[in-house]
């Protein structure tokens, strides 16, 4: 296999499951699925007993880290037109609903219908690299904790490029898997769950996977998260270590309720824009 970030076509082992770059260290799961067999893996159940417990009960600590994007993305873009690429139930795209002309893109059909119906929003069930956007139209492409869920992010960014006007700004997050706290917990970084994770950056495939698609990085930061108890509790205890039970407990005497916030240094922001 050709490094879809920098061209290399060596490749070695990495934990379990999971293959490495020795040139960039971009590390991606071995596995192969086809467009459909990926696009079902984001099913109702994801969103509720799979990767979140209830994701709408997520919505207010998403809409604080939403908020916190939008101030990082108006240092460099505060407006103009904007697409979301993987846009869940609409909750970022109705935050920066007034200050941008906002449209989602998401293979979830029932998310793009929760956004239309609740937000009023544009929010579109399609394929983000097989949908028609006009060249050169766009100002702005948000990917909030997409990219790592895609086999091949190099055609992402190719996309974003072709449609984004000269100048036009590419904002994402994703996950460092050159991170310290990845490095320290190996095979047991709780990021590395395929097959809905299935490509994991560092700093330097994400710049050359930025670079071959004609971008410019203009600012990178590790960026904390709020996050709620419940989710938290869900992931760690239900998920992770199959104890429903105790999950059940803390719930009932009120602990998994509200959130808090927390930076693990492992999550990276990254603005760029087209050259």
């Amino acid at each position: 296999m050709v490094c879809l970030a920098c061209g290399n076509n060596k490749e070695i082992d990495h934990y379990p499951g999971l293959k490495l770059c020795p040139s960039c260290q971009f590390v991606w799961a071995d596995i192969h699925l086809s467009g459909s067999q990926w696009k079902e893996i984001y099913s109702k159940e994801y969103f509720f007993g799979e990767e979140y417990v209830d994701y709408l009960s997520e919505e207010k600590a998403l809409r604080k880290n939403f908020r916190r994007n939008l101030k990082f993305m108006s240092r460099f873009h505060p407006h103009g037109r904007l697409i979301e690429v993987g846009c869940a139930y609409g909750f970022f795209l109705h935050e920066a609903n007034g200050s941008y002309d906002v449209t989602g893109i998401d293979v979830y059909e029932e998310g793009c219908q929760y956004a239309q119906k609740e937000f009023n929003l544009d929010a579109r069930k399609d394929d983000f690299l097989t949908m028609p956007i006009e060249d050169n139209s766009v100002d702005v492409v948000a990917m909030w904790d997409m990219l790592e869920h895609v086999p091949n992010p190099d055609q992402f960014l190719l996309k974003s490029a072709k449609i984004l006007k000269a100048g036009g700004h590419l904002f994402l997050s994703t996950l460092d898997i050159s991170s310290m706290l990845a490095r320290l917990q190996g095979k047991s970084w709780r990021q590395i769950h395929p097959p809905s994770h299935v490509s994991y950056f560092s700093q330097k495939s994400l710049k050359m996977l930025a670079d071959r698609a004609g971008f410019d990085i203009l600012d990178i930061k590790y960026l904390g998260e709020y996050r709620s108890w419940n989710n938290t509790w869900f992931n760690l205890l239900v998920l992770r270590n199959k104890k429903e039970r105790l999950y059940q407990f803390l719930k009932k005497i009120g602990l998994t309720k509200g959130e808090y916030y927390l930076n693990t240094f492992d999550h990276v922001y990254i603005s760029m824009h087209k050259r």
